[in-house]
């Protein structure tokens, strides 16, 4: 088949959502909304305010209000997400570079092949940062090409500040071996999914289940968990939709009785399976890393009030079971006062 609907404008583009049964009871709110969020990334939401099988008709009543509340929960749920990962990302990163440099006594210890289980994930590491390394040596060449072809009032201070502008920069200028900075340093230019291969690969499974205990789960939970951490990072940094979605990796169920999780053992059993693919048990198994590394973030508070604040949102789609917070894995972080910082 050829694609050959035409490209419609603001004005057609809602004249189109009337002809479907679309209530705009604010039409230059509406205009607004899809010129600056576009009808494609909104229409998603008008999905449950639809008949189903009925070739994009609405629901007797449903309004544009309705759709775009619907589009704002989702974006402040991803915000909430994202301020949890934020946390953890830069805990396993402090956690992973300090175990394994103390442990080693040796600030380089990820040059060394021994650290590892296998050669070739070690050797696309070295390639990744070396390229890191690579690309701000030549962008600070050529800032200080500049410096000298246009020199401003204070060369010397200038060139001083394009020197420290990263500490990959300060690194380079100040040292020439190694030719790589110390782990501190190095991982920090490590993407997420660099990271979650870092810890994969260590080959002591001694060091995999320090680091995981300090985060307060075991080394399988911390390996698969990465795996849903980077796939819900991604979907929130692309702005990608999270309420109703079915998560293309799950997270891995604790059974370890060391491991904070919810009481009811039910939950994701029986017709709970349906609640493993979304994003219910990825938001418990954020709470869990949240109760060890930052346990008065007062995350969970946050969560519940998102939802009293938008309760016309079904929670079903999202996995939760009914009365969610009953729980008493969910108790104690129910009870504190919401705390972003």
């Amino acid at each position: 088949m050829r694609y050959e609907k035409p490209a419609l404008g603001l004005i057609e583009q809602l004249e189109q959502l009337r002809s479907r049964g679309l209530l705009i009871p604010d039409e230059d709110k509406a205009l607004r909304y899809l010129a600056r969020i576009g009808y494609y990334r909104l229409s998603p939401y008008m999905i449950p305010h639809q008949v189903p099988g009925g070739a994009h008709r609405f629901r007797s009543g449903a309004d544009f209000d309705g759709v775009l509340q619907l589009y704002i929960f989702d974006r402040r749920l991803r915000l909430l997400i994202m301020d949890a990962l934020e946390r953890f990302e830069v805990a396993l990163r402090a956690t992973l570079s300090n175990h394994m440099s103390l442990k080693s006594a040796d600030p380089f210890w990820y040059l060394d092949a021994s650290h590892f289980q296998r050669q070739p994930d070690h050797d696309r590491l070295l390639q990744t940062l070396t390229k890191a390394r690579d690309d701000e040596k030549d962008r600070l060449e050529r800032d200080l090409q500049r410096l000298q072809e246009h020199p401003p009032r204070n060369v010397q201070r200038a060139t001083e500040d394009a020197k420290k502008q990263s500490f990959m920069r300060h690194y380079l200028s100040a040292y020439d071996e190694p030719t790589l900075p110390p782990s501190w340093m190095m991982i920090e230019m490590l993407s997420f999914g660099d990271l979650m291969y870092l810890y994969r690969n260590l080959a002591d499974r001694e060091d995999r289940k320090e680091i995981a205990r300090q985060l307060g789960i075991t080394d399988e939970l911390l390996s698969s968990w990465l795996g849903t951490f980077q796939y819900t990072r991604n979907l929130c940094a692309h702005h990608g939709r999270v309420w109703n979605r079915q998560f293309g990796v799950a997270p891995r169920i604790p059974r370890s009785a060391g491991v904070a999780w919810l009481a009811d053992t039910e939950t994701f059993r029986g017709r709970g399976t349906y609640r493993r693919s979304r994003v219910f048990p990825m938001l418990v198994a954020l709470q869990t890393v949240l109760g060890t590394i930052s346990p008065g973030s007062g995350w969970a508070t946050r969560l519940r009030d998102l939802l009293d604040e938008f309760d016309s949102v079904p929670l079903n789609p999202m996995g939760f079971p009914p009365d969610w917070g009953s729980d008493e894995f969910w108790q104690p972080y129910l009870q504190q006062e919401a705390n972003p910082e």
